[in-house]
């Protein structure tokens, strides 16, 4: 904020142009000041998308620790709170069945069994539902014959997307 002389009406000649030469240098210390951050925020932008480029160059974004640990965070948080069991590629998770509480559902590609699951790492969000097809089904149901109701649940990576059932 400029700070200007008020102007009396005595010695007016003498402080006008003093008070004008000083509102001229604030604007000029102004002007070299927004130049100077403009000037910055350019090369700012210029070297990020110049990572951006060699990032998507090479295929890949490389993510910060914060980042990966936010990501980290959002999927532990999606496992807590979602009503189904969904396991990714390569992921093995223990799951307490409840055999009781089994029913057939209709899936996108045909009937498939939906069991009620406590997932002990998120016990305090209660039963969750856990759909297997024929075959897998036809796993979990062995093991809970033999009476055993804790199953360790493994899905396979790539072609090999079976799950794979065993006592925890």
């Amino acid at each position: 904020m400029c700070n200007y002389y008020l102007l009396e009406r005595e010695n007016t000649d003498q402080r006008l142009p003093f008070a004008v030469d000083k509102m001229e240098q604030e604007m000029k210390q102004n002007r070299q000041i927004r130049e100077q951050k403009e000037s910055e925020y350019e090369k700012t932008v210029k070297l990020l998308n110049l990572m951006n480029k060699k990032e998507k160059e090479k295929g890949q974004v490389q993510l910060s620790e914060a980042a990966r640990q936010n990501l980290e965070r959002n999927a532990e948080l999606w496992k807590a709170e979602s009503v189904y069991v969904k396991l990714e590629d390569g992921e093995t998770r223990v799951l307490q069945f409840n055999p009781e509480r089994i029913k057939q559902v209709e899936g996108q590609y045909g009937a498939r069994v939906q069991y009620m699951v406590i997932d002990p790492n998120y016990s305090d969000k209660g039963e969750k539902k856990f759909e297997a097809g024929k075959q897998t089904s036809r796993d979990i149901d062995a093991q809970l014959r033999q009476g055993i109701r804790l199953l360790k649940i493994r899905l396979g990576t790539g072609t090999s997307t079976k799950y794979s059932v065993s006592p925890a």
